[in-house]
């Protein structure tokens, strides 16, 4: 199984790369990891967000420093306008120009289909977002109630279905990414018929244009904008953590936390659910295991 280490700006890179890269890129086993972790793939980019996209020549400096350190290069995509499609174009045309032979994860159809049309060299990967399977934690206390078959119908989504294994294929897509999900992992996951990425410890719950955080500070009158102007970045360091009484599997004792960081919900899961889902995803053939530190 491989793994790889989400690095989602610049400044995390320069953190990673420094003499002490610290605890952040270490997955603790207390926190449900194997000791032995070591990355031979790097991610960078951003899943969410268009206005964090990095810049170009932040993508080549991750590139030059994955090349350096000997490790895979993986660039992560968000959903995006016509104008963060326009910064994809340069970015992409940019590592071509270059020669870098790298994976793309697309979280939006159009940059899917761009890959396909004007930039093959690259491998794409069908990111998270597009993969349509229910990811509310809540859901759990509802499902401890109802028959194994019914339950599985939670863990499944379209990408098992013939059409869409069929869609994937004209796109050239032979891997998807997923969420560790606390339904648990469909046990027919082999017979979808991708290689498969796991995200641990953070799953996303829900994204949107509309950035709570990036309105901070604002004029009631430029608040909550889908495409604002300027974006003071105020997700990087801020997050903001949600109570949920049903996510309680005893006093003290969280299955996972749910919080949000700048336009996205996202749910960490506790020691327990993180080995648990590697367990699973080990026994399922899972080939990749994605370790963020930082969701966005």
């Amino acid at each position: 199984m491989e793994w790889a280490l989400s690095i989602c700006n610049v400044k995390q890179l320069s953190q990673w790369a420094g003499p002490e890269q610290g605890e952040k890129f270490r997955p603790a086993s207390e926190d449900g990891f194997p000791e032995d972790v070591d990355f031979t793939r790097i991610y960078f980019g951003q899943e969410f967000c268009e206005r964090a996209l990095p810049k170009v020549d932040e993508v080549m400096q991750a590139v030059m420093l994955c090349n350096k350190e000997n490790k895979k290069f993986t660039l992560v995509t968000p959903y995006v306008t016509e104008h963060g499609l326009a910064r994809l174009k340069d970015i992409f045309a940019n590592m071509e120009q270059y020669h870098v032979h790298c994976e793309v994860v697309a979280n939006d159809w159009g940059v899917l289909y761009l890959l396909q049309e004007k930039y093959s060299s690259f491998v794409p990967v069908l990111g998270r977002l597009l993969n349509k399977i229910w990811r509310d934690p809540r859901m759990d206390s509802y499902l401890r109630d109802i028959s194994p078959e019914d339950r599985r119908l939670f863990q499944t989504c379209s990408l098992a279905g013939s059409f869409m294994q069929s869609l994937m294929k004209s796109f050239g897509v032979n891997r998807i990414e997923m969420d560790n999900l606390l339904q648990g992992l469909d046990e027919n996951l082999p017979q979808w018929g991708y290689l498969v990425s796991l995200y641990v410890p953070y799953g996303c719950i829900t994204t949107g244009r509309i950035c709570f955080f990036q309105s901070w500070g604002l004029r009631s009158e430029d608040k909550f904008q889908a495409s604002p102007q300027t974006c003071g970045r105020q997700c990087e360091g801020q997050w903001l953590e949600f109570r949920e009484s049903s996510l309680l599997s005893g006093p003290g004792n969280p299955k996972c936390q749910v919080m949000q960081k700048g336009n996205s919900v996202f749910y960490r899961q506790s020691p327990a659910f993180v080995k648990k889902g590697l367990e699973q995803a080990a026994s399922l053939g899972v080939s990749r295991i994605v370790y963020q530190p930082e969701p966005l």
